[in-house]
């Protein structure tokens, strides 16, 4: 069985959505747009990437959502120690109900894995750790870095 890469963005009407990642930067105006396309509609994408219309492929005008460049965050895929999905994407912010410490979660791209910053109450003593080192932790997602900033601003 392999595993759906799972992404999200939000739109400029402040939605977020949920589904594959696609980058165009193939219109005329010289612009790249960013767009989340819905899990839903893949084997129509898929169709339409394979299915070239006279040598060139055919550009698809299906439902994607564009979003906001920023605001895209990929689902990071770990499980708890019950084997269960943990539902946390980059840019999330967790912590546990009986703590006040906020981690954010990002990958490392020197590393090749999702680490968890400490945004609050760090000294400079707290380096990222790799994030699997927090997954049999009771820690919840309490927000993210877009819709929650003040969270962002509680250890500064």
């Amino acid at each position: 069985m392999h595993e759906k890469i799972k992404f999200r963005g939000k739109t400029p009407d402040d939605i977020w959505v949920y589904g594959c990642y696609l980058f165009d930067n193939s219109y005329g105006d010289n612009r790249s747009v960013h767009l989340i396309f819905p899990f839903e509609k893949i084997a129509e994408l898929s169709t339409i990437l394979h299915t070239p219309a006279e040598g060139k492929i055919k550009r698809f005008t299906g439902e994607c959502y564009e979003v906001i460049p920023e605001t895209v965050g990929q689902f990071i895929g770990l499980k708890d120690k019950n084997g269960k999905d943990l539902n946390w994407w980059k840019g999330d912010l967790i912590s546990s109900p009986s703590s006040r410490v906020i981690y954010e979660i990002f990958w490392h791209d020197f590393e090749g894995q999702w680490y968890a910053r400490r945004i609050n109450f760090n000294d400079g003593s707290h380096l990222p750790r790799p994030l699997f080192l927090y997954t049999d932790r009771r820690l919840e997602v309490i927000g993210n870095i877009i819709d929650d900033p003040k969270l962002l601003e509680q250890g500064k």
